[in-house]
């Protein structure tokens, strides 16, 4: 079998997107909390 190196790059995309949305879901509750 051959190396899938699409899969690899969905992964790793997949990966950074998750990354990001959890960054950007943190980033949402510190600055609710801060204001209150």
């Amino acid at each position: 079998m051959l190396p899938q190196t699409g899969e690899a790059v969905t992964w790793s995309l997949v990966v950074i997107g998750l990354i990001v949305l959890v960054a950007g879901i943190a980033l949402i509750l510190k600055d609710k909390n801060g204001k209150h």
